[in-house]
């Protein structure tokens, strides 16, 4: 796909050769083309996986995300340990949480 315009015929080219679930990553495009996506999915009975938090709100079955308060939180206590006299090189292997999973 190389434009939001190509979504509705690469999705329901796909949709038509029998894949087990549609698994979108985390780009410009596929956010711009989500809701065609999603509609042929839908009409096609095919699951979607995805790797942004506003796909969970709308018809994604899984969505692995990133909770960006959360590394906000997570830098500020790196920073804080690094202001304090930490060496770089160690004030970031504490207190970094994961990927946040979420299911619809």
């Amino acid at each position: 796909m190389n434009s939001p315009t190509d979504a509705p015929d690469v999705v329901q080219s796909l949709c038509r050769q029998n894949f087990d679930a549609i698994c979108l990553p985390n780009s410009n495009l596929v956010g711009a083309s989500f809701p065609t996506i999603a509609q042929a999915a839908q009409r096609s009975n095919v699951p979607i996986f995805g790797f942004l938090g506003s796909m969970a709100k709308q018809v994604a079955v899984v969505v692995v995300t990133r909770d960006y308060h959360d590394m906000g939180h997570d830098s500020g206590l790196i920073a804080a340990r690094v202001m304090r006299g930490k060496k770089t090189s160690h004030a970031w292997r504490k207190n970094v949480r994961s990927s946040t999973p979420s299911v619809s």
